[in-house]
């Protein structure tokens, strides 16, 4: 699919999008936006992040937002790219609360959200992310029963290349060097039901007998979780339905007080039962 591609020419983009080369060059020429890379003869080459950034725009129009405003808004957001999901949900949602947890504890609230997910059925996004592919292997055959019923399905390691297995989640290749290296996440979100783990990785002096720790931030708040699928999303640029996942879920929800209750009732039991 021409979305996978990092090298695309207008005429590509404009069929992607929907969108006429004169109009693109247009807005190129009085807005500054897109702004493509030009080869040596001086043709243009686009990404997947150019028409991700496009169909953005296109949303905020049909939504009644001015071009000039809609193009600003996604210029600004391309600028406030997130290191990494835990960061990027810590700089949105600085009230919510974190614990300092042992793998142990991960490994179970990571399996009450897949169980959960498996349970509700709900054509659930579903991301993970996993840190070294070896960690991946080892829980494979269980997100493959996940990913045979999820909308969206995507797993974050240190691949070898991004690939879309055969009824599996798609693997997205990160760099050795990517922050997102350090994290470990769980995001299952859905209309009906949805929960997310995300933490990073505490660097650990080998005296320390406690084992792996995880700076850790657990919600069932939809509009965090919303926001946690959106930001890994942006991660996955060039996987197709990425750029999709922004109009799929709703950026904010009517959630009861006592369900931000039972999320905050559940952090404390889970840090209590670390000790």
């Amino acid at each position: 699919m021409a979305t996978l591609q990092e090298d695309l020419t207008i005429s590509a983009v404009a069929a992607e999008t929907g969108m006429s080369p004169e109009v693109l060059r247009t807005w190129e020429q009085r807005y500054g936006f897109p702004v493509p890379a030009r080869r040596a003869s001086g043709h243009r080459r686009y990404s997947a992040r150019h028409v991700a950034q496009i169909r953005q725009v296109q949303r905020d129009r049909g939504a009644g937002m001015s071009l000039e405003a809609a193009i600003a808004r996604t210029q600004s957001a391309a600028d406030q790219l997130e290191t990494s999901i835990f960061a990027g949900l810590r700089r949105r949602w600085p009230e919510q609360s974190v614990q300092v947890l042992s793998k142990r504890a991960m490994d179970a609230v990571s399996r009450a959200i897949e169980d959960e997910c498996l349970a509700q059925a709900g054509r659930p996004v579903l991301i993970g992310s996993f840190q070294r592919e070896g960690f991946y292997r080892q829980s494979e055959r269980r997100w493959r029963e996940l990913a045979r019923t999820a909308s969206w399905a995507v797993v974050f390691a240190d691949f070898p290349t991004t690939r879309s297995p055969r009824a599996a989640a798609t693997e997205v290749a990160i760099p050795g060097d990517d922050p997102l290296l350090r994290e470990w996440a769980v995001i299952a979100a859905s209309p009906t039901a949805s929960a997310c783990v995300v933490a990073v990785e505490l660097a650990r002096d080998e005296r320390d007998g406690r084992g792996r720790r995880f700076e850790a931030l657990w919600s069932v708040d939809p509009s965090l979780v919303g926001d946690a699928a959106r930001i890994a999303a942006g991660f996955a640029m060039g996987v197709p339905g990425a750029d999709a996942i922004a109009e799929s879920l709703p950026a904010t929800a009517d959630v009861p007080t006592v369900l931000r209750h039972a999320g905050a009732l559940v952090n404390r039991t889970i840090a209590y039962l670390d000790r």
